[in-house]
């Protein structure tokens, strides 16, 4: 798992803007990534067409910062909202990651209600990391 969707955006005549947090392997402009239901199933291959962090667009995201990736917006576009972006097609994420425990801890960053030393020590807690 690389990435949870934490908010989308549909921008017209550029595509939809897939927020979220990059969680364990970069990502970077090009790269064809494999959208996986709250189950971890395939649902679809999504290609990255751009990154934008802190409106700077960039070529990789790294590890621990929050992006937005831009990506097709194609009537078979299935993201949602909990769902993950994964290099690998076809891993299971129930096993290794609660989907809806990051997704709050991040609403929560974004929100302010946490800062973010105290959302790294949270996501630790958690997920071992």
């Amino acid at each position: 798992m690389v990435f949870v969707i934490n908010e989308i955006m549909k921008i017209t005549g550029r595509g939809k803007m897939l927020l979220g947090e990059v969680q364990n392997k970069p990502i970077a402009v090009g790269e064809v990534l494999s959208l996986l239901d709250d189950g971890g199933n395939k649902l679809q291959d999504v290609a990255i067409r751009s990154i934008d962090k802190f409106r700077e667009t960039v070529s990789i995201a790294e590890v621990g910062e929050h992006v937005a990736l831009m990506v097709e917006d194609s009537p078979n576009c299935q993201c949602q909202k909990g769902m993950t972006l994964a290099k690998e097609s076809g891993q299971s994420v129930s096993s290794q990651l609660k989907v809806t425990d990051i997704i709050a801890l991040q609403d929560m960053l974004y929100n302010g209600t946490i800062s973010e030393e105290k959302y790294e020590l949270q996501k630790k807690e958690l997920f071992g990391d």
